[in-house]
């Protein structure tokens, strides 16, 4: 009972404070004059406070409106009770890591959907056809991976653009679906991806398989997060990604059992309304 309710708990400060640590910085920028502005100037110090109140709530106002469909949806999972999930790979491609994740796949009939970075995408081109080969999709992840907060709509969506054309030019379709660097996006990319109608997609289940850890650990927290409709976040790419390999054989043979199917984002959201609050209670 006390594990459960430390899992809610751990999930829903997850939702809120990963990666909030950039909207801050972003957005507590102006404080850096106020507070240079206030020594040197005399102005009185009960500023500071209510000028960081102030900081503190637009950056809710921010976060939330930035999820609002005005800006379009961001999209976590999607609500269905057929047993079809998304496996979802960031960051690569990444030889051999990529190849050995698609052999997997491949024996146990599965796709699965790989966010590329555009400049690893330029350096491994047959590592992005062998993906489309193998009937599996290819996703935008950046050029670079760097953050883009701070970045004006312009510039996201020349980024966007520029690792869309690459992709296209190696076989890919023309939707293209989308995942901010780092999860992390402000205003700017929900609103360059609605314009283009271009898929904002999200996760609801993420084993933190960056952090290095053992396979075990990795498929364990899968297994125990999945759900109809689930989509997973992996990584391929990133560094060496072994143990991610290995977990991603448990998690298909374990969960092939429980009769899932698992699929391309694309084929999952086509089946149901999408979510786009990964909380589950």
């Amino acid at each position: 009972m006390a594990s459960a309710l430390f899992s809610k708990i751990k999930r829903r400060l997850y939702d809120d404070a990963t990666f909030l640590g950039y909207w801050y910085g972003y957005l507590s920028l102006p404080l850096i004059p106020l507070f240079y502005a206030t020594y040197h100037f005399s102005l009185h110090w009960s500023i500071v406070p209510a000028a960081t109140v102030a900081a503190l709530l637009a950056v809710d106002i921010g976060r939330r409106l930035s999820q609002t469909r005005l800006l379009g949806p961001i999209i976590r999972r999607v609500d269905t009770e057929e047993k079809l999930i998304a496996l979802t790979f960031d960051d690569g491609p990444n030889p051999p890591f990529t190849e050995d994740i698609l052999a997997t796949l491949s024996r146990h009939e599965a796709k699965a959907t790989f966010f590329m970075i555009g400049e690893q995408a330029a350096k491994h081109p047959d590592t992005v056809k062998a993906v489309l080969k193998q009937g599996s999709q290819v996703g935008n992840h950046g050029w670079t991976h760097r953050p883009l907060l701070g970045r004006t709509p312009l510039g996201v969506s020349r980024e966007i653009r520029r690792t869309d054309h690459l992709l296209q030019t190696l076989g890919s379709s023309k939707l293209i679906p989308f995942r901010a660097p780092y999860a992390a996006q402000f205003i700017s990319v929900p609103l360059v991806l609605a314009l283009m109608q271009k898929p904002n997609v999200m996760f609801d289940v993420t084993p933190d398989d960056w952090r290095g850890e053992k396979a075990k650990v990795i498929a364990d927290r899968v297994i125990k997060q999945i759900q109809p409709g689930s989509i997973v976040l992996l990584h391929d790419g990133g560094g060496d990604r072994k143990q991610t390999v290995l977990a991603v054989k448990t998690i298909l043979r374990e969960l092939s059992k429980q009769g899932y199917r698992f699929v391309t984002t694309e084929t999952l959201m086509a089946v149901g309304p999408t979510q786009g609050d990964s909380r589950k209670d």
